[in-house]
């Protein structure tokens, strides 16, 4: 008689390891992204606001 292999289950414990750790770094990045305006303009003097926006656009276009 052939010996039935046992098959893996999808949700195991490595899986929900790593599903976590994904989860949590995307959060992370995902809170950080609206602070990290206010945190350059208040530590580094960056300008902030609509004007570096379109200045960062308008540098692409000329291919600078």
């Amino acid at each position: 008689l052939e010996k039935m292999e046992k098959e893996e289950k999808l949700w195991n414990s490595n899986y929900l390891k790593v599903m976590t750790a994904n989860f949590s770094m995307s959060f992370a990045f995902y809170l950080l992204t609206p602070l990290l305006p206010l945190y350059l303009s208040e530590h580094f003097a960056a300008a902030s606001g609509r004007s570096t926006l379109c200045w960062i656009s308008r540098k692409g276009r000329r291919g600078n």
